[in-house]
């Protein structure tokens, strides 16, 4: 009967880790990166950035809630299992930031073309604001792994600057344990660090699905730069659609949507969704599935990789009727030559500005020192345990 629930229990865990997997996939599938360089390129960047703050953020959301149990009991063995506790999460830790951090930058660079972009768009500003959490979160972790451990393992630490961590951690009443033990003391700064790093990453997450829902800061400097747009409007089943698509030339555009019926704004009953096609040359871009950014109007962010006759259709349900509008646009580059355009595309794209390399050159940078970072802690993680 055991044997048949820990079955159960795992069988749990792994549909839960596939639905996780599935979902994080369906996100980077209509991301923003997704539209942005090769698609494959994108979607499996942006995929890994999801999967790297999963690890960080799940990981934590575990010791917010085991640790406190800890705290029940008074004794050196509770320090030491904290300890432990630390070192393997930092290993899981440190591989998550590492990805997340490195794969951030690679997005980054795709989609702030300078430096200006940052305090000038909306969305370089809820980057900036996204970026100095994450850093203040890693902080913390920093605290966890190089104060809090080493007291934690070292007896005569644990009476060092504790001054330190009571001017940085209010202490709490905790039920079941004494406050004079210093073990417990540092693990109750740990259990307050750590909850503090949750709730800052929650905010993070939150602060990431506003900027997917608005434009890239390239994407928003073209539009400043770029008068042209493809605008059309079609009447289907008593429910106008009126189609902007900005700046409506080769490269990242905003496609607009907005949904009447009887001159009022009217929301969709299931998700609106744009499906671009080229006959021609046999192509079929990933269908986009826009975001509501108002009632009864939707937007999102695509790649319309190349010049030429493009057929587009608009589908979404609205009061239980089916609404599909097509619509031919003619799209071409701001070049006099596609070949100048193509060549030219191919040519700044391993290159771009001098920011953008100093973004991709920290990508790889934080690539190689996290992977150095997360042999070292597990490399001692093992020697900790034949030591124990």
């Amino acid at each position: 009967m055991v044997q048949n629930e820990r079955l159960s229990t795992r069988d749990w865990l792994g549909a839960v880790v596939a639905g996780g997997l599935l979902m994080q996939a369906t996100v980077s599938w209509t991301s923003h990166s997704a539209a942005v360089t090769d698609g494959v390129v994108g979607i499996v960047a942006d995929f890994a950035h999801l999967l790297g703050a999963a690890l960080w953020i799940g990981g934590l959301v575990v010791l917010a809630m085991v640790v406190p149990t800890l705290l029940h009991r008074v004794s050196d063995d509770v320090a030491q299992l904290a300890a432990q506790l630390i070192r393997r999460f930092t290993v899981l830790a440190t591989a998550g930031v590492t990805i997340s951090v490195a794969t951030g930058l690679t997005i980054a660079a795709w989609h702030v073309p300078t430096v200006n972009s940052l305090s000038a768009t909306r969305y370089g500003s809820a980057l900036s604001v996204k970026v100095a959490l994450v850093l203040v979160a890693i902080g913390l972790g920093g605290f966890n792994r190089f104060i809090l451990h080493r007291r934690l393992r070292t007896p005569k630490h644990r009476h060092e600057d504790r001054s330190i961590v009571r001017a940085m951690f209010v202490p709490l009443p905790t039920p079941g344990f004494h406050s004079t033990s210093s073990a417990c003391e540092v693990v109750q700064t740990f259990v307050r660090a750590v909850r503090i790093e949750l709730v800052i990453l929650v905010v993070v997450v939150l602060l990431s699905g506003v900027i997917t829902s608005i434009p890239t800061a390239a994407n928003a400097i073209d539009q400043d730069e770029s008068t042209n747009e493809i605008v059309y409007e079609s009447v289907t089943n008593n429910v106008t659609a009126t189609l902007r698509v900005v700046p409506g030339q080769v490269g990242p555009n905003v496609f607009d949507i907005q949904l009447t019926q009887d001159g009022e704004r009217v929301s969709a009953d299931e998700p609106v969704t744009i499906l671009l096609q080229q006959s021609e040359q046999d192509t079929s871009l990933p269908q986009m599935e826009l975001n509501r950014t108002g009632h009864g109007m939707y937007s999102t962010v695509g790649m319309i990789p190349r010049n030429g006759t493009w057929e587009l259709r608009v589908n979404t349900w609205i009061n239980g009727t089916y609404v599909s509008d097509h619509h031919t646009i003619n799209v071409s580059s701001t070049n006099s030559s596609t070949d100048q355009m193509d060549h030219t595309q191919h040519q700044q794209q391993p290159t771009g500005s001098d920011f953008t390399r100093f973004l991709r050159f920290g990508a790889l940078g934080v690539a190689i020192a996290g992977t150095v970072a997360v042999g070292y802690e597990t490399m001692g993680t093992i020697a900790r345990r034949r030591d124990d």
